[in-house]
């Protein structure tokens, strides 16, 4: 038998979610025994979602076995206004959630407003994750294959960072352990608005302005950009940094997200000791523990353990292992 599933992610726009959605369905989409649509909210009449069909530009389509919603409370829930509650009660099939909030071992923070019936599981995309409601499941991150042109050496080197703009960025910490280790580097930053969230005041100009330019030391070269790159010029701007770094501190729910395009792209990668990049600590302990320039040395072959473990035929084997029983057939009951 061959199933039919749908994945319903949020409209395209500055938004992470919108983007890991499509990267889910990128590792997904070709299943052994299963078929995966993919829709975006702004294609769908959310009434008729929220009353049990699915209608795409018009079109209406044929109930699916299954539905996958890359469901956040604020971007879908309220900003496109799917209701889990309704899906629950009027889609036939069965009803999923893929999962990206949640503090360690803790995946109920960023479901407020869920009643956590409204969905038959949870694939909660922490691979750390350990905990004992078994309607959610640890999931790998959704890590795509990168085709991007080979990195130059540099003369110099590039530290990158990137995000959507926004509080807790910590750009200014970033700077003094630049200055620490280097006497001459290009510290890249590329600090987009984003649609739902993000740099509303131009917070990433004045903590530039403020926290960065006054503190950088000779040699030490800022650039400051705001695009918002599409998927594949972000890649190819990751994959031209001698070291990616990710330096947040604000302890807020969920993995981050940023540092999936970092590591599709192989280059060194160094993270700070917030638990949005718990998944990176069991890999490269976080600064100060690695130094920056230790980061540089064993960077590419604890990425590339990183890559094999979140890679796409990883996450197929792990839905499956999660939807399937021994003989293919879709679970009916979790929990």
């Amino acid at each position: 038998m061959t199933y039919k599933f749908a994945l319903i992610n949020k409209d395209r726009g500055a938004c992470s979610m919108s983007t890991i959605g499509r990267m889910l369905h990128n590792v997904l989409k070709d299943g052994a025994n299963y078929t995966m649509d993919y829709f975006e909210t702004n294609d769908l009449d959310i009434a008729a979602l929220n009353n049990g069909k699915v209608i795409h530009r018009g079109k209406e389509r044929e109930p699916y076995d299954a539905y996958f919603f890359n469901y956040h409370i604020s971007t879908m829930r309220e900003q496109s206004g799917v209701r889990s509650e309704m899906i629950c009660k009027n889609l036939p099939g069965m009803k999923f959630c893929f999962h990206f909030e949640g503090f360690p071992n803790n995946p109920y923070a960023g479901l407020e407003g869920v009643n956590l019936d409204d969905f038959d599981a949870y694939f909660w995309v922490d691979p750390t994750a350990n905990f004992h409601d078994k309607r959610f499941y640890a999931f790998p991150r959704p890590l795509g294959t990168a085709k991007v042109q080979p990195y130059t050496e540099k003369e110099i080197p590039v530290i990158g960072t990137y995000g959507l703009a926004g509080h807790g960025r910590n750009l200014g910490a970033l700077v003094h352990a630049v200055n620490a280790e280097f006497d001459r580097a290009i510290i890249r930053m590329n600090y987009a608005p984003g649609s739902y969230y993000g740099d509303v005041g131009g917070y990433a100009k004045m903590e530039v302005a403020t926290q960065c330019l006054p503190i950088a030391k000779p040699g030490i070269e800022i650039r400051l950009t705001e695009n918002y790159f599409s998927d594949q010029e972000l890649l190819e701007w990751l994959a031209q940094n001698t070291l990616n770094v990710f330096f947040y501190a604000r302890n807020t729910t969920g993995i981050s997200s940023a540092t999936d395009q970092a590591l599709m792209v192989g280059r060194p990668m160094i993270c700070s000791g917030d638990h949005a990049f718990r998944h990176i600590h069991q890999y490269i302990p976080p600064y100060p523990q690695t130094s920056f320039k230790q980061a540089i040395e064993i960077g590419t072959e604890q990425v590339a353990k990183m890559q094999q473990a979140w890679n796409g035929e990883s996450c197929k084997k792990r839905f499956a292992e999660i939807l399937f029983d021994e003989n293919g057939k879709l679970i009916s009951k979790h929990g």
